[in-house]
């Protein structure tokens, strides 16, 4: 990704600035918050400069929505939603994003049932970026309520749209994956999800992604909680802590 954008920014100043956007969200990715906020001024300033100021108000909530589903930030989630529902009247198109953003708002802060009427659409799967993401969310409530059958059929329907390069894109579609797996053992069927969180923590280990690696040792540690097996929870949640606390971030 980086080097990609060292080659963008050579084109034109135009280029720059999207090589910029994608460094901010490369750093936002790794959980490197600091960084990503100093490329996104950076980022502000070339959009001044080139008179396309409306690109980047059109980039930032949405990519809010990725870092704070990311970082477990519910004021993130929030500023997200709001400036979203500003530029809708004006964008019609980003009224979707608007809604998905709603929707993971009240997730975040765990009001699963008020949060499942706003990402529960008959949308056509991988019509826009993010759809996946949203079936995540959705998945999520339902796992916080308790109703663990219907987030895995959400789950399993969302991933037979995706491909094997589409999941490698962690950031929109690892949740997906994450919340069958927590479905699974909500259904009480241990083996199958610790068997699929263990092959995930496989693949992703060699790129030592804190936002990445962090999430699946949660989600690791959940599995063994319901499962009462106190001693690997205690393992998970220790891998957990050491990649959250690298990140930095205070939600996390």
């Amino acid at each position: 990704c980086l080097q990609i954008a060292d080659r963008l920014e050579q084109f034109s100043p135009m280029y720059a600035m999207s090589a910029d956007h994608l460094r901010a969200s490369y750093y936002a990715a790794q959980g490197d918050l600091q960084r990503s906020e100093q490329l996104r001024k950076r980022i502000e300033v070339h959009a001044v400069q080139l008179g396309s100021a409306w690109q980047v108000e059109t980039w930032a909530p949405a990519d809010a929505i990725k870092i704070a589903l990311r970082a477990n930030d519910p004021s993130l989630m929030k500023r997200a939603v709001q400036e979203l529902g500003r530029l809708s009247s004006e964008i019609p198109t980003l009224s979707r994003y608007e809604r998905q953003a709603r929707g993971a708002y009240l997730v975040l802060r765990k009001k699963y049932a008020q949060a499942i009427p706003l990402p529960e659409t008959d949308e056509t799967p991988a019509a826009n970026l993010g759809w996946s993401r949203s079936r995540g969310v959705l998945a999520r409530a339902y796992n916080g309520l308790g109703d663990h059958e219907r987030a895995r059929e959400i789950c399993l329907d969302a991933l037979s749209s995706l491909s094997s390069e589409d999941l490698s894109y962690v950031v929109l579609n690892l949740n997906v994956q994450i919340e069958l797996a927590l479905a699974e053992a909500g259904l009480d069927h241990f083996d199958v999800a610790k068997t699929q969180l263990d092959a995930l923590l496989a693949q992703h280990a060699a790129g030592q992604g804190p936002m990445t690696l962090g999430p699946l040792h949660e989600a690791r540690t959940r599995v063994s909680l319901r499962e009462r097996d106190f001693a690997a929870a205690r393992e998970q949640l220790a891998k957990m802590e050491s990649y959250y606390r690298a990140t930095g971030i205070p939600t996390l």
